[in-house]
């Protein structure tokens, strides 16, 4: 139900680029929480970013799924495209914890020479 309401939102003609960029990330997010389809979860949100390259919570949104997904890397990348979106310290400040608990992961990883599981498949 809940894709459905975002869906007829989307489609609605008056709504900007932002509104709809964000009810994208949205879906994705309620795509992943209620079937568990990462890769139509991560579809979602990768258009909503094709629509709006500045839309820093679909980067974010994006990064903390390929963290959990295993792609450490991928995950800095987006979250150091983030970064410079950001409008207030707070939400900077939570973009460098996420982004250097990934770095972490990935140099304990690299040190241990071990491949890091998936939360998702």
């Amino acid at each position: 139900m809940c894709i459905e309401v975002l869906q007829c939102l989307f489609n609605f003609r008056s709504w900007g680029a932002i509104i709809k960029t964000l009810i994208l990330s949205d879906a994705g997010l309620l795509q992943l929480q209620s079937t568990g389809n990462v890769e139509l979860a991560t579809k979602h949100i990768e258009e909503a970013i094709r629509m709006d390259n500045k839309c820093e919570f679909a980067y974010e949104t994006l990064g903390t799924i390929e963290v959990q997904r295993g792609n450490l890397r991928r995950a800095i990348d987006l979250f150091d495209q983030a970064i410079p979106l950001s409008k207030t310290e707070a939400e900077v400040s939570h973009l460098f914890s996420l982004k250097d608990a990934a770095l972490a992961q990935l140099k304990v990883a690299l040190n241990l020479g071990v491949t890091l599981p998936s939360a998702m498949n």
